[in-house]
């Protein structure tokens, strides 16, 4: 008889354990859901700032001006001009007009 009740307390010990368990980690996914969100709206990634440039083909050589007409940089070709304007402003971004790029006899998706 008492095998019996100590059977009976430990499935319901454990049945009660398991739960509780289940329970506590519902909860701690919940806590840990919460921090993460407001940890994501107080980092807030900075916009990229492109400044907008110009291309120009005289001959061989590429030249890149800012929409002001200050010179950025030059290349032979598309790879070298960015390699250049990368070496020269490693922090900033430029774009440029798919128009300009079709001027200067470039592909869209061609990298600058």
């Amino acid at each position: 008889m008492e095998f019996v009740i100590l059977f009976g307390a430990v499935i319901v010990g454990a049945f009660a354990g398991w739960h509780l368990r289940e329970l506590h980690a519902m909860h701690k996914i919940k806590e840990l859901i919460a921090q993460a969100e407001e940890m994501e709206n107080l980092v807030e990634e900075p916009e990229v700032q492109r400044t907008k440039m110009r291309l120009e083909r005289f001959g061989e050589t590429i030249y890149a001006y800012e929409e002001d007409g200050t010179f950025i940089a030059q290349g032979k070709d598309l790879s070298e001009l960015d390699e250049a304007i990368r070496k020269r402003f490693p922090e900033k971004k430029f774009s440029v007009q798919e128009d300009n790029l079709k001027e200067i006899g470039a592909k869209y998706h061609e990298s600058v």
